[in-house]
């Protein structure tokens, strides 16, 4: 079933520019109404809707589980580069090819068919189960997430959220290690008058030292663990595979320049934990003073622990789906909804295990496609997390 639905989000066109996503909604509403699934479409623009679908848990006392994705897409690009229409959502050598399969329509598909599964099954959870699908991420979140937190009582109520942002396996050895987005950096960009002399265009100047960071990150903020700690010590002794989380880019603070629009832009990349004086000791590095500046944009930098109950789930089940599954937590340097719900205090972790042959070079890309076989392996790993963490079962009614 999983594939089916997949498909079908795929060939309908959700693109930013086409502000389409009430019809994706609507098919999201149509499955969930065939299988007694208590819905709403949310449309605070028209063509801008989010989908939200619920399964009340039986013991209000524990706080309710949101199951988060996106229904809108990336644009195509230029169509003579991709090997099928971005929309027609081919099945090609094992493989399901089209705009979203991976951002974000594959997790889309995965909580559905969990809900369904549930279900079907006639479980009964202890935890409340919320599903959304919710329109805009790719263009900021304004009339998605940002305002489904403000205005969706079961958005706001919820306590804990898995969506995206991590799932990303890079292999050492014989082990597999799966990133779990626990972090997101935060962005401040300036528009200046001028920059200094030696500074490049694009290029990114990293900032601090990775190793302090990792270990106030360890011991004060909980942001990271010993296993990525292992993993990292693991990579540098190991350059063989293809694969690598950078170091710096995981730990530092950073900044770069651009044009953009005839103007000069420094854009500053916190991590979280930073504060305003980490800005300004980079804006001074920068040679960048006074009233050279102004600023364009501001998003801050969040974070959850991984001392919870729901991670320490996370890890248990990746590595019964095989001893030789590791999870390391990780900080992403882009920002999607998960940022929304961090800001009121929700634990939020991003996950979407996907397998080792998935690339992720074509989200935003060419050709972005998924493994029918991951993606069923993902099926079954976070059906059983959602499962155990809601505490389903059969006997109760």
């Amino acid at each position: 079933m999983i594939e089916s639905i997949l498909q079908d989000l795929i060939r309908i066109d959700t693109r930013t520019s086409a502000a389409n996503e009430t019809e994706a909604a609507v098919y999201l509403k149509k499955v969930c109404d065939r299988f007694d699934i208590e819905n709403e479409i949310i449309e605070p623009i028209k063509g801008k809707g989010s989908f939200i679908a619920h399964i009340p848990g039986w013991d209000k006392s524990k706080k309710e589980l949101l199951l988060l994705s996106h229904l809108d897409t990336a644009e195509f690009g230029d169509l003579s580069r991709w090997k099928f229409h971005p929309l027609s959502a081919v099945e090609f050598k094992g493989r399901i090819v089209g705009r979203g399969a991976i951002d974000c329509k594959g997790l889309v598909s995965l909580w559905l068919s969990i809900l369904v599964n549930i279900r079907k099954s006639n479980f009964h959870p202890a935890r409340g189960i919320i599903f959304a699908a919710v329109a805009d991420e790719e263009n900021g979140g304004k009339h998605g997430m940002e305002y489904l937190i403000e205005n969706n009582e079961l958005i706001k109520n919820c306590e804990y959220v898995i969506g995206e942002g991590g799932g990303y396996p890079i292999r050492i050895g014989d082990t597999l290690y799966y990133t779990c987005q626990n972090a997101e950096k935060g962005s401040v960009s300036y528009r200046i008058e001028k920059k200094a002399d030696d500074a490049e265009d694009s290029k990114e100047y990293h900032v601090g030292s990775p190793l302090i960071n990792l270990l106030k990150g360890l011991s004060i903020a909980k942001i990271y663990n010993l296993e990525l700690l292992c993993f990292l010590m693991k990579q540098s002794l190991l350059r063989t595979h293809k694969r690598r989380l950078d170091l710096n880019s995981l730990a530092c603070s950073s900044y770069c320049f651009a044009k953009h629009e005839g103007n000069t832009v420094l854009t500053i990349n916190n991590i979280p934990g930073s504060n305003n004086m980490n800005a300004e000791r980079i804006l001074n590095k920068a040679g960048i003073h006074g009233d050279e500046k102004k600023v364009a944009s501001y998003v801050p930098a969040n974070y959850t622990a991984v001392s919870t109950e729901l991670y320490q789930l996370i890890v248990s089940e990746t590595r019964k789906a095989s001893p030789n599954n590791r999870v390391i937590p990780y900080t992403t340097p882009g920002y999607s909804d998960n940022r929304f719900l961090r800001y009121k205090g929700k634990t939020v972790y991003g996950y979407f295990p996907l397998s080792f042959e998935d690339s992720l070079s074509g989200i935003h890309g060419y050709n972005e496609n998924i493994s029918i076989r991951g993606l069923l392996d993902s099926y079954r790993l976070m059906n059983n997390i959602v499962l155990r963490f809601t505490n389903c079962n059969v006997s109760r009614f």
